[in-house]
Order: structure tokens, then sequence, then C-alpha cells
């Protein structure tokens, strides 16, 4: 395969954060916007970049060249410029509850009248690499360019969020927040719902599935499914994250990383189809991993799909396009928009 692809948080690591310079995107969104329900604040996103060349310039400071030219074919400078000017996308900062706490998140949703079929976006990273990046941001651009309302969490005291940080059920439930929330946005059907989870979220969105029967698709991007198999490949991932974020990890290690892997978790799994991403390369997340899952779930007639992408990374900055047309086919396929409701 000969694209490269998008970037998930273990790139934002390299990259660290976007310049201040802004543009304030147009289309109707804004501070004043009507909130109900669980949602408390909306404001416009400003796009950290004026042109899609700033944007590859900043990408080429943290890659290769050729990570750069795969995010150039995977999107098209007429698409960057109507992200800028809200022709082909809204993107919008917001605010709503999980449980008690006020959790962040950035929603992106079409032009024109909806409602567009809902989708939970589970981003990466942790503690202080944990929030949502600009990158973030294009994945869900790509999402709601096929017509979706599309809604990313910052998981609770990581990105502004309230409360403290947590890998156990608390990230969970703010995914399940989240959906909660879109129940209750004008511009998002329900009744058409899918979660795309990567490398850490792609272990919550698995974890969610356990919780919930509603969805109809999900996409697990080199997804951390087993805390156990991470922590003994990377120990300092063990030290700095896990030993301060996983409940009961003082009391007995092994127990609390066992306690934390979905991949335990699999028989307990609702029967929504699963496409699994990843990279060949990948050292952040072993692809060991998501052969094991993809087995467990093989053993009890779970409806998925592996893709094992040669010579990818844990972004899979190598492979834009075929994973950018990946998740939106995999969504249409088995999350397809509701017919349009004739007066």
């Amino acid at each position: 395969m000969t694209s490269r692809g998008l970037v998930a948080w273990a790139l934002a690591f390299s990259l660290g954060i976007a310049p201040a310079v802004a543009t304030a995107q147009a289309g109707g969104q804004g501070s004043d916007a009507t909130t109900s329900g669980p949602w408390l604040e909306r404001s416009a996103y400003e796009i950290p970049f004026a042109r899609r060349a700033e944007w590859l310039d900043f990408m080429a400071g943290g890659g290769s060249p050729g990570d750069t030219a795969a995010l150039a074919a995977a999107f098209p400078e007429v698409e960057f410029d109507g992200l800028l000017d809200g022709s082909l996308a809204f993107v919008e900062r917001v605010a709503f509850r999980s449980d008690s706490l006020v959790l962040r998140g950035i929603l992106v949703r079409p032009p024109g009248e909806g409602p567009f079929p809902a989708v939970v976006y589970a981003r990466g990273g942790n503690r202080e690499y944990g929030r949502l990046r600009f990158l973030d941001v294009m994945r869900m651009f790509a999402i709601a360019q096929a017509g979706r309302t599309v809604l990313a969490p910052e998981y609770r005291g990581e990105g502004g969020s309230e409360g403290e940080p947590t890998l156990s059920a608390g990230d969970i439930d703010d995914v399940l927040a989240a959906v909660d929330a879109l129940r209750a946005w004008p511009d998002a059907d329900v009744s058409s719902l899918s979660l795309v989870g990567l490398s850490r979220g792609g272990g919550v969105t698995a974890w969610a599935l356990t919780r919930s029967p509603d969805f109809d698709a999900v996409v697990l991007i080199a997804p951390s499914l087993d805390l156990e198999d991470n922590a003994r490949r990377r120990p300092a991932l063990d030290s700095a994250v896990y030993a301060l974020s996983l409940d009961g990890y003082d009391e007995s290690r092994s127990e609390a990383l066992r306690r934390g892997s979905a991949i335990r978790a699999v028989d307990a799994v609702h029967s929504a189809p699963v496409l699994v991403l990843h990279g060949a390369e990948d050292t952040a997340v072993h692809p060991s991993v998501s052969l094991d899952f993809s087995r467990r779930l093989l053993e009890r007639g779970h409806p998925h799909r592996l893709i094992i992408l040669e010579g990818g990374s844990h972004s899979l900055i190598e492979h834009a396009r075929e994973v950018r047309l990946a998740i939106t086919d995999w969504l249409e396929a088995h999350a397809p928009k509701p017919p349009t409701r004739v007066p």
C-alpha cells in the first residue's frame, strides 16, 4: 500500500502544539447559540491554520515528507478551504454534562438541514498528552463530510474537562454521556449511531460496547485493548500513566491492568459490527493485540473485519486515504443514513 495516513495521539506528542494563528470559521455557529438539556456551552472553533499549506508545513516539522504527502492526498485543498469557510462543515467547541461533571469537547456537523446520523469520536492520548488536536478535527471533518454529526468528548480531568483523569469507568461514562448529549442535539439522529475510537479511545470504545447495545457500527484504530501487554512492552507508560490512572493499581498492579483491559471482556460486547484498523509496524500498541481481539470475536461469531496495514505505524499516517475511506465505507454499510421523510 502506497498512500500515507491519518494521525492519532502518538504523533501529536512529537509535534507539540499548533500555533495560535486562528481563522474563525463561518457558518452561523457562535457562543450565543441556544443550549439546553445536557448542553451547557457552544462557541465557534477557530481553525489554527489560515491555509492548508500552513498545516502541512506544521506537520512536516514532526514527520517525514512522505507523511505530509499522505495528508495532502487525503485532504485536498478544496476540502480544507471548505472547512475554513464553513461550506463543507461547521466546527464548534461545546460543553455538556457527564454525571456531575462538565466535559469539554468538539462537535463537527455537515452544513444544511439535519438531522444527520450521529457519531461519537473517542480520541487517544493520556493525561498531559490527552486532549483533542487539530488532527482529530480533520478526522472528524472527514466523517462529517460523509453526512454525519460527530462529537468528541474530552475525558474527565483532561482537555479542560472537570474531574480527575482516569482509565477506569469514568472515561467510559464520558463516552456514553456524549451519546446522551447527541440525543438532545437537534442535528443528530441517534437512530443511526456509531463509535470511532483511536488508541486509548479504541479501548474505551470496546468497553462502551459492553455497556450499551445502541451502536450500529464501530471502528477501532490501533486500539489499546490489552493494558497488560502494553505495560510489558512499554514500562514507561506503565509507571507514568497506568500507575496514576487505574483504580486499584496500588493494591494490585496485575489485577488493575487485567481489569482495565477490554480484550478480557469480549464475551460482553454487544453485536454492532466492528472494523479494526492497525499498523503492522505499530510500536505503541502491538498489532498482535488486534489479532487476538479478532480471534476472540471470530470465536463468538461477532461480525467484524480486521485490516493490518503494511508498514503502518501507531498513527497510521502512512495510510491516510485508505483509513479515511475504510471508516466512511464501514459506517455507510452498517449505520446508513435513515431514509428521507416525505412530508
